[in-house]
């Protein structure tokens, strides 16, 4: 299913007054250009997470690592080890 697909159903009248979507939210959608340029100008890229997660372990603060069976947006695989490059196996 493609993202447009997925935007387009979940911003249908019927599919957001049954999951209680109030009326006056703004439309679904799945990648925000607002948030993700913000991520671009702190320079805060997805390929750096690791370092972070690595940190949060050694502190012994529990980290938990969630990846969706129908989430369109991310890397199914590179998400699926994750873990196994931060030592969180």
């Amino acid at each position: 299913m493609s993202r447009r697909n997925i935007t387009a159903y979940l911003n249908l009248p019927e599919v957001r007054s049954m999951l209680g979507v109030s009326s006056h939210t703004g439309n679904f959608s799945v990648i925000s250009e607002k948030v993700f340029q913000r991520f671009i100008a702190s320079h805060d890229e997805t390929e750096m997470t690791w370092l972070f997660v690595a940190a949060l372990l050694e502190r012994n603060i529990p980290v938990i690592s969630y990846v969706g069976t129908f989430d369109c947006t991310s890397a199914q695989p590179k998400k699926k080890r994750f873990p196994e490059l931060t030592e969180m196996s």
